[in-house]
């Protein structure tokens, strides 16, 4: 099979290689085998290529990375409903890091990793690019937002990272709820985009400090705050909290994984709140799978798609992409 795989630390031109002969993974106990239709990139696996410290411990090389997928079964475990050409969503559980992930023809993933959506490919009523973009997308975006953040109609909810896929996600998630949706992006650029896609308001994060502009549109604060640039401006975004509000910290877009001399007594402000949303397995219970796919069937929810892009050869143009913030949301690559 054709894989992709991270040999290196390093630019992904050099560290990344396109190999045409990759041996097939066996599926252990526990596990099926996946032919693989599309993948979304993510950016943990960037970090991965970039040596950045990892909370998994570090991942040893060479690695075929990819933590998510979406295709079909090609040998099916113990479970009576994956069946071979089931149509499947997978991610997380070890995929790309502890063993071989998606950026390659077939991939493994545990059973219990798995989600089926289809019986087979002729029931998908959706297109691939989408179903690619929402293994990892939708299971953070409404895990943060309904597991971690608990909204409510009428709350104020400030997005930090808007126009990655998970905040776009989040975006329209939110403002179907009823929510009053403030979203941060660096570029001033995509401030009409953002504002077309749902937000209220739009605020442009220069140089990580966002408290004033936020505060100016909501004098006492925002009720909850979806922080994906993650520990490089979350002391930042808890200042923007009204009394009571929650704020949680799920992604790594500004490319570090822990606060620097972190002092909670001290930067966590008296009656506001910190959670974060760190979930490590992929089950239909962590999202409401069945309505939100529903939704996107009858277009009653639409989220703006980054770039897509078709054949394996084409994830070494993908990570650079990624790498320069030029995707304006969820890369996803098909097969």
């Amino acid at each position: 099979m054709q894989a992709v795989v991270l040999e290196s630390i390093g630019p992904a031109a050099t560290s990344l290689v396109l190999h045409p002969q990759y041996p097939v993974p066996q599926p252990q106990s526990g596990q099926v085998l996946i032919r693989v239709r599309a993948i979304g990139l993510n950016h943990s696996e960037l970090m991965v290529r970039l040596g950045e410290p990892n909370p998994m411990g570090a991942i040893p090389l060479p690695r075929v990375l990819g933590i998510e997928c979406v295709g079909t079964i090609a040998s099916p475990g113990s479970q009576n409903e994956l069946r071979e050409g089931t149509v499947v969503m997978a991610a997380l559980g070890g995929m790309g890091m502890r063993f071989d992930g998606s950026y390659a023809e077939y991939c493994v993933a545990s059973e219990e990793n798995v989600i089926p959506i289809a019986k087979s490919e002729a029931e998908v009523r959706l297109p691939w690019e989408l179903l690619g973009a929402l293994p990892e997308m939708l299971q953070t975006a409404h895990g943060c937002l309904f597991r971690a953040l608990k909204v409510q109609k009428e709350e104020r909810v400030l997005i930090r990272g808007g126009t990655s896929g998970v905040g776009k996600m989040a975006m329209a998630l939110a403002k179907r709820a009823g929510c009053k949706v403030l979203v941060t992006t660096r570029e001033p650029t995509r401030e009409a985009m953002l504002k077309e896609a749902g937000a209220d308001h739009v605020v442009v994060d220069r140089q990580g400090k966002i408290k004033d502009a936020v505060l100016e549109i909501h004098a006492d604060g925002v009720d909850k705050v979806l922080e994906l640039v993650g520990a490089a401006t979350v002391i930042d975004s808890l200042q923007c909290l009204a009394p009571g509000g929650v704020c949680c910290s799920a992604g790594t877009l500004g490319g570090k994984w822990a606060v620097d001399h972190f002092l909670p007594s001290f930067q966590i402000p008296l009656g506001r709140y910190l959670t974060g949303y760190a979930v490590t397995t992929f089950k239909k219970e962590n999202a409401a799978w069945d309505e939100v796919l529903g939704m996107f069937e009858k277009g009653e929810l639409k989220v703006e798609m980054g770039k897509v892009y078709h054949g394996l050869e084409k994830v070494i143009e993908a990570h650079e992409v990624m790498e320069k913030d030029k995707a304006g949301g969820k890369i996803v690559v098909l097969l």
